[in-house]
């Protein structure tokens, strides 16, 4: 546990708690706001959300975050997630604090054997944002998907700090996250992947690709791995760019205007992360979302 997950626990005064009943299958999405708007002082709050899955239970979570525009507050956050055996959880999480907003946020989830936890992340907002997940694969078999879609504009900073812990063998995990950077944004990936000495036949990937849109915005990626067993498959990638020259020239040969071919491969760029989120009319949603997002990115990060 780090600084910013005590710092969640010490503040904590209250929360929501989710159990799922074993064989229970939750077929409608739960939906849980939290919610900021202006006052008069800055604002330091620490949310608490608990989901407890028991065995062959089943249930889809997304937790939205928001702030009134130029509110000021600090939200330091914990998501705690426990899945037991056959169990099946999905998290999405979409970030959409004003960007005068501090967010901390920690995603912790423990899994038993033959479970499946996806993390679905959609971060917008914030002045600064740690994005935090800890994905622990303590069952055999367990089966974790992990991505996420960031996308800062002006002076934001966007950091993610990954840890996926692979105890028993046999178990698949996948990491795929990607940033999009305009005008003077940051944007940081720490990804690790852990795997114990007795994880034999591990399959694990990690993948951090970026788009920058402007010669201020810069992206930092960190990959690692620390294997201690000898059986395994484990690989990385992180790559930071810019938009393809040749793509670009393609589309605007074929009589679109720079800037609408521009977002159209933003935009199909971002659609690979968007496609995995599990409801339609969220995958809807975060369309119309991003796509605002990256039309104020290409008008507030493209050099003059």
């Amino acid at each position: 546990r780090d600084g910013v997950e005590a710092l969640a626990g010490a503040l904590l005064r209250d929360g929501l708690v989710i159990c799922v009943a074993r064989d229970a299958r939750i077929e409608r999405p739960l939906a849980v706001t939290f919610a900021t708007t202006r006052s008069a002082r800055p604002l330091l709050h620490a949310p608490r959300l608990v989901i407890l899955a028991e065995e062959h239970s089943s249930l889809t979570v997304v937790e939205e975050h928001l702030g009134e525009e130029g509110a000021v507050y600090c939200t330091a956050g914990a998501c705690d997630v426990r899945v037991a055996p056959h169990a099946r959880v999905e998290h999405c999480t979409i970030g959409r604090d004003s960007e005068a907003a501090f967010h901390l946020s920690t995603l912790r989830a423990v899994q038993q054997r033959e479970s499946h936890f996806a993390s679905h992340r959609v971060l917008t907002g914030g002045r600064i944002t740690r994005n935090n997940v800890w994905s622990i694969l303590a069952g055999e078999r367990a089966e974790s998907s992990l991505d996420g879609l960031y996308v800062g504009v002006g002076s934001q900073h966007l950091a993610t700090h990954m840890r996926v812990q692979h105890m028993p063998p046999n178990c698949p995990s996948r990491q795929y996250y990607r940033g999009i950077l305009g005008d003077s944004a940051r944007g940081v990936f720490t990804g690790r992947i852990f795997v114990d000495q007795v994880a034999q036949k591990t399959d694990a990937y990690q993948n951090n690709a970026n788009l920058l849109l402007s010669s201020n915005a810069a992206a930092t990626a960190r990959p690692q791995l620390e294997i201690y067993a000898d059986d395994v498959k484990c690989s990385h990638g992180a790559t930071t760019g810019e938009l393809n020259e040749d793509a670009l020239f393609y589309l605007r040969a074929r009589a679109l205007p720079e800037a609408d071919a521009r977002l159209l491969l933003l935009f199909a760029f971002a659609g690979e992360n968007l496609d995995r989120l599990p409801i339609e009319s969220l995958r809807e949603f975060t369309r119309t979302l991003i796509d605002t997002r990256l039309r104020d990115a290409l008008a507030r990060g493209l050099p003059s």
